[in-house]
């Protein structure tokens, strides 16, 4: 629950800091982008600050990664 809190807080200062930086360069777009960053941060990259919570990041980075190894495994059983 405290890590929750924490590293979502910590997503907010994010977003607050990057929206500042972006918004007078890309106005919505960079609104966009700081929220996506932020919350890319606050959920997935921060599991790898926490020695409990590697198993997740573990889990999660393999998850992004199985559409491609689901297409190279039938790239080569089609060859």
């Amino acid at each position: 629950m405290v890590f929750s809190l924490v590293t979502h807080g910590v997503g907010a200062v994010i977003n607050v800091v990057l929206n500042y930086w972006l918004i007078p360069l890309y106005q919505g777009q960079g609104a966009a982008i700081a929220t996506v960053v932020s919350y890319a941060f606050a959920s997935y990259i921060v599991l790898f600050f926490h020695r409990s919570t590697w198993p997740m990041a573990k889990i999660m980075t393999k998850s992004l990664f199985f559409p491609s190894r689901l297409f190279l495994a039938h790239v080569k059983s089609s060859a």
